[in-house]
């Protein structure tokens, strides 16, 4: 019985994560959509990602308007979906997200189903953009004020009064690299 198990264990590191890979890919339709942007953020961006940044950007959909429509559709608890549906392929770690082995972004890009869904650095900047214009937009004279003198909770160690504003650092500073990153723009 044990030597079955062994037997029929991954035999490296990277059968391991295509072994969660399939897993993954085998929940429901709207996990797997949800997963795909995740990851896609997380491989994607330009720098370490905060788990409040990722919980920012994987509420921005085209048909998101106002902030208050973003922050209805940030997650009550990114963390525990992580864990959930994601374990294996991305960890939490000082607040930031990563995957857990370069090895990882191969299982994800080879996998059809996983694969097909990542995110591109030209959605990436569509989707930057459009967070900016979104926030920026609906700015008035105060919130403006509160928006220039923002310091996001990376740094200040504090739960965010304003969480669709975690993002706004990322999305000011990196859309250029990730449209830089494209090469030939939709």
């Amino acid at each position: 019985m044990i030597q079955e198990v062994i037997d029929h264990s991954p035999c490296t590191e990277l059968e391991l994560y295509r072994g969660y890979v399939r897993l993954l890919s085998g929940k429901p339709t709207r996990i797997v959509s949800w997963a795909a942007i995740v990851v896609s953020w997380v491989m994607q961006a330009t720098r370490p990602i905060h788990i409040e940044e990722l919980a920012v950007a994987i509420a921005l959909t085209p048909d998101v308007s106002s902030m208050t429509e973003i922050h209805q559709a940030m997650p009550l608890s990114l963390e525990k979906d992580i864990k959930d549906h994601l374990s294996g392929l991305l960890v939490i770690e000082n607040r930031l997200v990563r995957v857990t082995s370069l090895l990882v972004r191969g299982a994800l890009v080879e996998d059809r189903v996983i694969g097909d869904r990542l995110e591109t650095d030209s959605s990436i900047t569509l989707r930057c953009l459009h967070y900016l214009e979104v926030v920026l937009g609906s700015m008035q004279n105060e919130m403006w004020r509160n928006c220039v003198t923002y310091t996001p909770s990376e740094y200040n160690g504090r739960n965010s009064p304003e969480p669709v504003l975690e993002f706004l650092n990322y999305a000011c500073r990196f859309w250029p690299v990730h449209f830089l990153q494209v090469g030939q723009p939709d």
